[in-house]
């Protein structure tokens, strides 16, 4: 496998679905998959993004999807530079991040990167709003460890948490090619910590579902701790895969609190 994390120019790698800037008048939400995910699945936001006046791009990570070929990233701050030289460094117009479970601490790491390289306290140049769903705050330990389990027990932890079919973890030849990605994922996860006292300029939202067993509406409220501008948080009927049932209600909370373009 190759790693195209090394390789500059490859900005299209990262971004499938969408090519030159953003349309006329919509606000661009990036959105970074959870661990095992792949850009596609947001891919049925970019049908009905633009009614509520935002353009939803859907972030391609190594490993997974249309970049199945590569070789996942398992380390933070090599996926951040990575992700930050090829996509967000670029952008010429305000953007929100919206990240679902360890994409929200992929957007939060983004954050505070851009705005270190910025150098500048009031924000991350173009970064106007962070959106988080179904994720604990940083540096807030899951319930259990899992990038260390093995290949049973992984794949029983992952029918637990609802994201995957079971007709899918049943199938071996599948899950045999997939549990190497998603442990690289779980592996960034689990290990990334922020630094202590870390807070970023723009305004939060957190998301998640009333019945989450890893992010439940308790933890929601600890990422006020991370922000030094406005916090928000909003709670829906669902477990850790809430957003499938609430994409509307979900890109609503979105157009609303982003600012006109």
């Amino acid at each position: 496998m190759r790693d195209v994390t090394r390789e500059r120019g490859a900005a299209e790698a990262w971004l499938p679905w969408t090519d030159g800037p953003p349309r006329a008048g919509l606000r661009r939400v990036f959105c970074l998959p959870y661990a095992g995910g792949a850009a596609a699945g947001y891919r049925s936001w970019t049908e009905r993004a633009e009614a509520y006046g935002i353009e939803v791009v859907p972030v391609e990570l190594p490993g997974r999807g249309t970049r199945w070929t590569e070789e996942p990233v398992a380390a933070m701050d090599r996926l951040v530079d990575a992700l930050n030289r090829e996509v967000f460094a670029r952008q010429t117009e305000p953007f929100a991040l919206f990240g679902h479970s360890m994409g929200a601490h992929i957007a939060f790491a983004v954050a505070a990167a851009l705005e270190q390289e910025a150098g500048d306290a009031d924000g991350a140049g173009g970064l106007c709003h962070l959106f988080v769903s179904a994720c604990r705050a940083p540096g807030v330990s899951p319930p259990r460890l899992l990038h260390a389990l093995p290949d049973d027990a992984l794949l029983a932890a992952l029918g637990d948490m609802g994201g995957t079919p079971p007709e899918v973890l049943g199938n071996a030849e599948l899950m045999g090619f997939a549990l190497p990605m998603i442990r690289a994922d779980l592996t960034l996860l689990e290990r990334w910590r922020p630094e202590p006292g870390l807070r970023i300029a723009c305004p939060v939202t957190a998301l998640g579902g009333d019945d989450d067993p890893l992010a439940g509406p308790a933890t929601l409220g600890a990422w006020r701790e991370f922000t030094r501008a406005s916090f928000a948080h909003r709670v829906f009927a669902g477990d850790h895969f809430y957003l499938r049932e609430h994409m509307g209600a979900i890109l609503h909370e979105m157009g609303r609190s982003l600012p006109p373009r």
